[in-house]
């Protein structure tokens, strides 16, 4: 069935939904703008048809709510309204209501959860059934990096290469149980758009063999079990280096060796969160890399996360 909806166009009507995103961490090191991982830690949106004022809408609760409720022009909405415009038809008339765990601006991919929200409730809300190549496809180019929306769509490990003129191509790959995600996140936000303006536009050579390599590294020592080789692998001469002076901190987050439980380190995404990998010891880990920030009178705080392994799902209970 459809009704006439804002501006005159037609609209689908159907019956509300929920729907589930993961957060992420992206580049883990050396995999810049190319690796991705889906976290345990969540954007959950309940999609109901509206109309008139409510149309667009957005009432959120959790991380962020101190802005709700927010006009047609939130990101879940924009992202919503992108989708439709690239797979023209009718456009359904919505609004959501969420409840959300992704904390804004440390690098724990909230942009790229809400942006995957939105495609996803067009996906359904329009009955498109959108397959996740598509939405991921969307995704990436709407919020610029397929290493954020990948894993919010597909779940699990995630390697992107995005091509001119083409579709990117997103590969998912599992992740062993036994590592844990710890992540340090400094109660300072850290825009992407800041952290991406002070990187430079050319790097020695020298310095982009020492990534290539290391991004290399990452999946084979993944691959083989030699994890101990991922401290390695995750260190970084494109954008860690000039980021650190962002924030105290930084550098001696990155500084940290690992041994024992901890796995390596490096910054999430533009920051300004630090994860560690870890098979163990999760508290005592996340409390070193936070008392790097704590030292320098930064309140932390430290969250335990498991890998998402689902990617976006629909829910069967509402918020």
């Amino acid at each position: 069935m459809t009704r006439i909806g804002r501006r005159g166009m037609l609209s689908r009507l159907f019956t509300p939904f929920t729907i589930r995103i993961p957060g992420s961490t992206s580049n883990l090191g050396a995999g810049f703008d190319t690796l991705g991982l889906a976290l345990s830690i969540y954007l959950d949106v309940r999609v109901s048809p509206a109309g008139g004022q409510d149309a667009g809408t957005l009432d959120l609760t959790g991380e962020g709510e101190s802005g709700s409720p927010f006009g047609p022009d939130n990101l879940i909405h924009t992202a919503f309204r992108f989708a439709a415009e690239r797979e023209g038809g009718p456009i359904p008339t919505v609004r959501f209501s969420a409840r959300n765990d992704i904390p804004f601006e440390r690098g724990l991919g909230s942009s790229a959860a809400a942006i995957v929200a939105g495609i996803v409730a067009f996906s359904i809300a329009g009955g498109r059934d959108l397959t996740n190549d598509r939405i991921v496809e969307i995704g990436t180019e709407m919020e610029g990096h397929g290493d954020n929306a990948g894993p919010s769509a597909l779940g699990g490990l995630i390697t992107c290469c995005q091509r001119v003129g083409k579709p990117p191509f997103v590969v998912r790959a599992g992740w062993p149980e036994s590592i844990r995600v710890v992540v340090a996140i400094p109660e300072v936000p850290l825009p992407t758009s800041e952290a991406r303006r002070i990187l430079p536009d050319a790097v020695p050579r020298e310095d982009a063999i020492f990534n290539v390599q290391r991004a290399a590294l990452f999946h084979a020592a993944l691959a083989s079990g030699n994890w101990h080789m991922l401290g390695e692998a995750m260190r970084d001469r494109l954008h860690q280096p000039y980021r650190a002076p962002l924030l105290p901190g930084l550098d001696a987050a990155f500084a940290l060796e690992p041994g024992g439980d901890l796995l390596g380190v490096a910054m999430s995404g533009a920051g300004s969160a630090v994860l560690a990998f870890a098979t163990g010891d999760y508290q005592a880990i996340g409390d070193r890399v936070a008392e790097c920030f704590r030292s320098r009178g930064i309140a932390t705080s430290v969250r335990q996360l498991d890998v998402d392994t689902v990617g976006w799902r629909r829910l069967e209970s509402g918020l």
